[in-house]
């Protein structure tokens, strides 16, 4: 019985720190590492580095259909790496969140989002198909509030909000991103 007990405390104690580790660690990277990345002025390893991950997530967001920000137009990789590089010189209080989420932050201040009411595609009384439309007010049709961009691209406020529900208080209040739930103060 001592016996036992002994292993079974020794296990918990040789598996706590590789709990804490993983717990620690539960992103990739984070802004200091990508800025130490995206400073490097050569055309080399570093800058493939911030310029790939970058890309990475802009891939990423684009496969989930997740658009906090509006794609700038004819924007090259250079042009939103310089974006964010700038970003991140200028904002040291959130370097330690994950790099991900402060790409994302970066570009919806570069290149916000409008504040929309869009109605749902549906049918009208005749029973033909209207197409989805996109309002600064809202409207009595179903419908919801989301961050839009000119090209019709849009994402749901809610899902905006709740990314940015794990930004650093600071920030997320300095995105306002609460008025893609709420409509803010239309």
């Amino acid at each position: 019985m001592k016996k036992t007990v002994l292993l079974a405390t020794l296990a918990f104690f040789m598996c706590l720190p590789l709990g804490l580790e993983v717990r620690a660690a539960s992103f990739f990277k984070n802004g200091n590492a990508l800025q130490a990345d995206c400073r490097s002025e050569d055309a080399g390893y570093t800058d493939g580095v911030c310029s790939g991950f970058i890309i990475g997530v802009l891939d990423s967001n684009a496969a989930k259909s997740f658009y906090p920000y509006c794609d700038p137009d004819n924007s090259n990789v250079r042009q939103i790496r310089d974006v964010i590089k700038k970003w991140l010189e200028n904002n040291p209080e959130f370097r330690a969140s994950p790099a991900a989420d402060l790409v994302n932050a970066a570009l919806m201040e570069a290149f916000p989002p409008t504040l929309r009411w869009r109605t749902d595609f549906r049918q009208d009384a005749d029973g033909e198909w209207v197409e989805s439309k996109f309002s600064f007010t809202q409207t009595e049709d179903a419908g919801q509030w989301v961050a839009y961009c000119a090209d019709d691209t849009y994402t749901e406020g809610a899902e905006v909000w709740g990314w940015s529900t794990r930004l650093p208080n600071p920030l997320y209040e300095r995105l306002d991103t609460l008025k893609y739930l709420t409509g803010g103060d239309q």
